[in-house]
């Protein structure tokens, strides 16, 4: 008996100490994400042409992009990795995407609803976002710090993690494969 309970202490604890580093290592994590600026409230429209306002969808982590649906090579990329995003957190209700065109002229709100159709099995966590091209400007260039030359061929191929509260947690570029990695572990840590 003695012997079995020499064992087994060292064991046990073990495995607590495991269990407090693992759990330590991920509060850890979440702390190290930085509250960056907030993001404004802003009103676009969505696919059905119905309004969308930002604050609307507080209390939800969301996950911003800027594209246009005539974009022959980089917002198709981007897009598909924000499907593996969707993908690797699906069934989270309280996760956002809001995919916002830089081209309101020719994305009007039944052009992106067809677009809309190539990611119908994240359509509850996704929606693609419509509307003067001031407001899209001024969010992307001045509020959330994503500087671009002339639309919508040079908008930015950053992705933006907000959180709960609408305060930016993290850039991510679309592109890199890594970064997207990293994105799907933060927004993780926030929900």
């Amino acid at each position: 008996m003695l012997r079995t309970l020499r064992n087994i202490i060292p064991l046990f604890a073990v495995v607590v100490i495991g269990f407090v580093v693992f759990g330590y290592r991920q509060h850890a994590h979440t702390e190290e994400l930085p509250r960056l600026i907030p993001v404004p409230d802003f009103v676009l429209q969505d696919t059905s042409a119905s309004e969308f306002r930002f604050s609307s969808s507080d209390g939800k982590v969301r996950i911003l992009n800027f594209f246009f649906t005539s974009c022959p090579h980089i917002c198709p990329q981007i897009n598909g990795h924000l499907k593996e995003v969707s993908e690797a957190l699906k069934g989270e209700s309280d996760l956002l995407f809001l995919s916002i065109t830089v081209d309101p002229e020719k994305d009007t709100p039944d052009h992106l609803a067809e677009y809309s159709k190539k990611y119908r099995e994240s359509a509850q966590q996704w929606k693609f976002l419509s509307g003067d091209i001031g407001i899209v400007e001024k969010l992307m260039t001045e509020s959330l710090k994503l500087g671009s030359e002339e639309l919508p061929e040079s908008h930015n191929t950053r992705i933006v993690l907000a959180d709960r509260k609408g305060m930016v947690r993290g850039y991510y570029q679309g592109l890199d494969e890594e970064a997207i990695r990293n994105l799907i572990r933060d927004a993780k840590d926030l929900l």
